[in-house]
């Protein structure tokens, strides 16, 4: 049987690369106000589902998310 683990601990201040788990995120996104902390979860994500109108929410909180992307490039 396939164990499933939560854990949030990529929230924390970085850890040495060393001592991080070999954990896969997934991160699903949903039809509601984005965290402050969204870049973060984005960045450590494998697989990025948006569902319910979250690819909207991203579309519109795109610049805010990724500022230093050029979206015409």
């Amino acid at each position: 049987m396939e164990v499933v683990h939560h854990s949030s601990a990529f929230l924390l201040p970085s850890v040495a690369p060393d001592h991080r788990p070999s954990l896969n995120y997934a991160l699903i996104v949903l039809n509601q106000r984005l965290p402050r902390f969204t870049p973060l979860l984005w960045q450590h994500a494998q697989l990025r589902l948006c569902a319910d109108g979250g690819a909207n929410r991203v579309f519109d909180e795109m610049p805010g998310l990724f500022p230093h992307e050029d979206a015409v490039a």
